[in-house]
């Protein structure tokens, strides 16, 4: 893991604080995430936040459900030594693991999770790796389990995607040039930026935006065996979609 960009302290801790400012949408693809678990705060459920980094989100959720139990993987030492920190109120009740998306990382579990929740994670890897992942997720999941990601999404037209690409990259200009971003973390912007715009059209491999379009996604996520899919949310460059695991479909 030693070549993964995110395990280097400053870019995680660079990305905790500023996260917020580098995606515009980040609080509204949480609230809607979180719009999509139980009305009733005394519910009780294990969920898994895959690539949940910092624990951000599922502080969120603890917060909320004092009766839940929460499992946060990621790749990164760096991302969860932060998690642990965050977390550590709710200790009795979550664990942080350390596994990549591509792995079994389901052998980490004490648990079958009735949700599966993940954010600006899966576009990450590549078009066989999220076959794979989804399938895990379907697999792993509880009866009537639901699968939650808010994530990165393309749009079908190459033009209109690259139009998208240059205003978020405008945006991480701006909040640079006014010193909203660690300076630790600009150049990992300025890399997004390079690999995204610059180079738009160059092929991609895991560990890149490997976006997909929406309508992709929520295809897979059939072909896997969820049922009930759908966007529940979308807003530029990012959406939120969910499935469920009916019981009559049981393990692919």
């Amino acid at each position: 893991m030693h070549g993964y960009r995110w395990n280097a302290a400053t870019a995680a801790t660079g990305y905790d604080e500023s996260a917020a400012v580098i995606h515009p949408r980040y609080r509204e693809i949480q609230d809607c995430i979180l719009a999509q678990l139980p009305a009733q705060q005394t519910a009780r459920f294990t969920l898994l936040d895959a690539g949940g980094g910092s624990g951000r989100l599922l502080e969120r959720i603890l917060k909320r459900y004092p009766g839940a139990h929460g499992i946060n993987l990621d790749q990164s030492e760096a991302f969860l030594s932060l998690a642990e920190r965050r977390l550590h109120p709710f200790r009795s009740r979550v664990l942080c693991c350390q596994a990549r998306l591509q792995d079994n990382w389901e052998t980490t579990l004490l648990a079958r999770p009735h949700y599966i929740v993940s954010m600006s994670a899966i576009h990450h890897l590549d078009r066989s790796e999220k076959v794979a992942f989804y399938k895990r997720c379907f697999s792993m999941l509880e009866s009537e389990g639901i699968f939650l990601n808010g994530d990165e999404v393309r749009p079908p037209d190459d033009q209109d995607y690259l139009a998208r690409l240059h205003h978020w990259a405008a945006h991480m200009r701006k909040v640079i040039a006014t010193g909203q971003i660690p300076a630790a973390m600009q150049p990992t912007l300025e890399g997004w930026i390079q690999r995204n715009v610059n180079d738009f059209g160059s092929p991609k491999t895991s560990g890149d935006d490997c976006h997909e379009t929406t309508a992709e996604q929520l295809q897979t996520l059939k072909q896997c065996g969820f049922t009930e899919v759908k966007q529940v949310w979308a807003e530029e460059m990012w959406a939120v979609f969910a499935g469920i695991k009916h019981e009559t479909h049981g393990h692919v």
